[in-house]
């Protein structure tokens, strides 16, 4: 039942998130480190920041995102329905949604909105949030992002970080 194999799992599931405002002078990665998971992780220098990962079955099949700030249900099944619905993952509560179709915006539930486009994520004012470039696709999936200094505060901030791998993983 544990073996091995359990052990490992758990280790990697118990490893401490970096939190995003102490990384925020650095290229992150974020990578799929094993092809036979739908697991994805945001990675700097010291180590893991963030993970989306696949949860549920069937009709509640949901990506799961989570970061040292919290942890949120992204509705990204069926790949067919266009609205994804984001929701805190500790109490269900909605906190935005966006839509599948360009231009891409990410909309929260406190009235902020932002733009991703094939580089960039921007607020409604156009101020940069990270640069976003995809090194690579399906299978390994890797892609580079780089934190503007002046979204380190943000309230939204993790969100968004985990909802460019959402969008570009899982369009």
């Amino acid at each position: 039942m544990g073996g091995p194999l359990h052990l490992l799992r758990f280790r990697l599931e118990t490893v401490e998130l970096i939190p995003l405002r102490e990384v925020h002078d650095e290229v992150l990665a974020w990578i799929r480190p094993n092809f036979f998971e739908l697991r994805y992780e945001l990675l700097c220098s010291r180590g893991i920041v963030a993970r989306v990962s696949i949860s549920g079955m069937g009709e509640s099949k949901h990506a799961l995102a989570e970061t040292a700030d919290g942890g949120w249900k992204f509705e990204v099944f069926p790949f067919a329905s266009q609205n994804v619905l984001i929701t805190r993952a500790e109490d269900h509560a909605e906190i935005g949604r966006y839509v599948r179709q360009t231009p891409l915006e990410i909309g929260f539930v406190n009235g902020a909105s932002y733009r991703l486009n094939d580089t960039k994520l921007e607020d409604q004012d156009g101020q940069p949030v990270f640069s976003f470039e995809q090194l690579e696709a399906f299978p390994k999936w890797k892609a580079e992002l780089k934190l503007d200094p002046r979204a380190r505060d943000l309230p939204e901030l993790p969100v968004l970080v985990v909802s460019a791998c959402c969008i570009r993983v899982f369009r």
